[in-house]
């Protein structure tokens, strides 16, 4: 009790008190006593088992009855607080800043539109005058001046639904009424009247008609603000109510055409009763409560002012007279376009201040373009914003209006291009115009001129990736132009390949041959040297030894084996006419290689013995038997080159032969 005699309340208790003519008499660490005029003695507490225990004793607490009487005496006998109030530079700046409103604003999370006004706002329009690239440096003189008084209606709003949502929305709202006329003249944050030049007034009583007149008319003007934020809670309450409803009518229907043809009409009407009080339920759980208090009244007396403020651009940095009507904490100013008051504007660099829809900013350098200077804007073809004159500039070929930012100059000429008439070269990625530009014949490519190629055969222009150089004249050809060698790979024109007269490949020229016999033109694959001259020739002017692998023009003469049949040349034929392949012949136990071999002789297949021996291109094999044999050669992919067949008396020879060279 000692801290409650300390509070507010208490002091509120000993003015009301006082007012009455009444006094504290007695004063207890529980109670105190009141002694009023006509010597009726009452005590009063601040603690609610004090009172419980003594009935006697009266409580003063929040929402007890003692405090209701008082209150309700006090508002019937009270006049209305008045004050002196007006703004100031302070006040004038701020009203001129964009302010944090959304912040401040209750629904904030449920709303959709944070970055302007909103209809559901009650602050809507009325918060922001902002000029956005000047600020105020100073007041000016006042050219009109208006005595007002305005009874200020502050309002505490209450939106609640506690049971599906769990929402509790308080928000306090200013309403000004014209004490006069009983109009509303504007809402404002209550936080904004302290910001305010205030001297506190004596009371004053107003006409009480005026004043129920001017509290009708501001509390429709809240309940309208409440309409339009109850919108925001509808969004999310309306949809699921319906799903849930709809959900129950579509259970309880599906139930009462089960049960309809074994149930009592009271059972029926039952079913139906409950399903009907299960939707109310519903409903009544997602009702959003609402509840309007009237929080305190005061009556501002103040004025409405017309003058000039000075604005200093940030732009031009110069300052400029513009005439503004100060409010409290508004400022009013009026487009010098069309005449509409501003909520956003700007200032232009000849002092004219206008609002949106008549004066814009330069996307690129931010100066204002002014409606009333009847300046120029213009908008880009490429990105639809607006810039300025010095900003724009215009398309050497279609002639449309770019900004520098999508502005292509072509690196040959240096003319401007707009988006759609400019070509990148697609090799090196410079901008071109369309005279610079080369289309590449073969992929339709756009190249500049350092990647375009003229064919040496056709004439036509390639670009890069579509040319090749001949390896032995360095002249460009376009892919139908250029050849390939067979050999080499190598590119090579016309005038620098030929046809292999063998093969009828095309080769470079300086990787043909040609036949000293005949003349026929080799290419390496068929071109073959004379082991012992040199000599190039072709397969038809030279002899080719398997054993050695060489090639022998008329410089060698061939033998033939006694004991094969084949011919070799004289390196690989002794002088008693056996060829060195015979002459190495070696057992052979590998009956692998054995059946290999018989598959292209089968032959060989019914020997038990074998001898074979292995030269470069050949396999000679010597297969015998009791009473005769065979001697096949073969090639390396054991096709068959020739085979003899041996007698009993031939057979000796050569087991003979074989062990003289064993």
């Amino acid at each position: 009790m000692q801290k409650m005699y300390n509070s507010n309340l208490h002091k509120f208790i000993e003015q009301y008190l006082k007012a009455q003519g009444a006094f504290i008499d007695y004063k207890k660490d529980t109670y105190f006593e009141a002694v009023y005029p006509d010597g009726r003695r009452i005590a009063y507490t601040y603690s609610a088992k004090v009172a419980a225990a003594d009935k006697n004793i009266r409580l003063l607490a929040k929402g007890s009855k003692a405090l209701k009487e008082i209150i309700e005496t006090c508002s019937s006998k009270a006049a209305l607080s008045s004050v002196s109030i007006n703004y100031n530079l302070n006040s004038v700046k701020k009203s001129l800043e964009i302010k944090e409103c959304c912040n401040l604003c209750p629904f904030f999370p449920k709303c959709e539109s944070h970055t302007s006004c909103c209809s559901f706002c009650h602050l809507f329009r009325s918060c922001n005058t902002v000029i956005e690239n000047a600020y105020l440096e100073d007041l000016g003189t006042i050219t009109h001046t208006e005595n007002l008084e305005i009874i200020c209606f502050v309002f505490t709003i209450e939106i609640a639904n506690y049971y599906t949502q769990n929402i509790k929305i308080e928000n306090d709202i200013a309403v000004l009424v014209d004490a006069e006329k009983s109009q509303v003249i504007r809402v404002m944050r209550v936080q904004d009247i302290l910001g305010l030049d205030i001297n506190i007034g004596s009371g004053f009583f107003t006409d009480t008609g005026k004043y129920y007149t001017s509290l009708n008319t501001a509390r429709k003007y809240v309940e309208k603000i409440v309409d339009r934020q109850l919108e925001v809670f509808k969004k999310d309450i309306e949809r699921p109510v319906f799903e849930k409803v709809q959900s129950i009518i579509n259970k309880y229907r599906q139930e009462y055409t089960d049960i309809y043809t074994v149930s009592t009409l009271e059972e029926l009407e039952e079913l139906q009763h409950e399903a009907l009080e299960l939707c109310r339920r519903e409903i009544r759980a997602n009702t959003i409560n609402t509840d309007i208090h009237l929080k305190n009244v005061i009556l501002l007396k103040t004025t409405c002012d017309t003058r000039k403020i000075i604005l200093k651009s940030k732009s031009c940095n110069l300052s400029f007279p513009v005439e503004a009507e100060l409010l409290l904490s508004s400022a009013n100013i009026i487009c010098n376009s069309c005449g509409s008051e501003i909520d956003q504007g700007y200032l232009c660099d000849n002092g004219h201040i206008i609002c949106r829809q008549c004066g814009t900013r330069c996307y690129s350098c931010g100066r204002i373009i002014c409606d009333v200077c009847d300046d120029d804007s213009y908008i880009c073809s490429t990105c639809g914003e607006i810039f300025c004159n010095d900003c724009i500039q215009s398309c050497s070929s279609c002639g449309s209006v770019v900004c520098s930012y999508h502005a292509f100059r072509c690196s040959d000429c240096h003319n401007l291009l707009c988006i759609d008439c400019f070509i990148m070269c697609e090799v090196c990625g410079r901008d071109l115009c369309k005279n610079h530009a080369k289309s590449c014949n073969y992929c339709h490519n756009e190249v500049c001129s350092e990647h375009s190629v003229i064919c040496s055969t056709c004439n036509y222009v390639f670009c890069t990736n579509h040319v090749e150089d001949c390896s032995i004249c360095k002249s460009k050809y376009c892919l139908d132009h250029i050849f390939h060698s067979q050999f080499s790979g190598k590119s090579i024109c016309s005038e620098h390949s030929r046809n292999c007269g063998i093969c009828g490949g095309i080769f470079a020229t300086d990787e043909m041959n040609s036949c000293t016999s005949c003349g026929k033109a080799l290419c390496p694959d068929h071109s073959h040297a004379c082991a012992v001259c040199g000599n190039i020739y072709c397969q038809d002017h030279v002899q080719h030894c398997l054993i050695c692998s060489k090639d022998y023009c008329t410089c060698d003469t061939f033998s033939t084996c006694k004991i094969c049949g084949n011919s070799y040349c004289s390196s690989c034929v002794g002088p008693e006419g056996v060829c060195h392949a015979c002459k190495t012949l070696k057992p052979s136990y590998d009956k692998d290689i054995c059946k290999t071999l018989g598959n292209s002789l089968p032959s060989l297949l019914q020997y038990k013995k074998f001898y074979i021996t292995y030269s470069y291109e050949i396999t000679t094999v010597y297969a015998k038997s009791f009473s005769g044999g065979t001697v096949a050669v073969f090639d390396r992919k054991n096709n068959l080159i020739s085979c003899k067949t041996l007698g009993f008396t031939q057979k000796i020879k050569l087991d003979y032969l074989l062990w003289r060279y064993k």
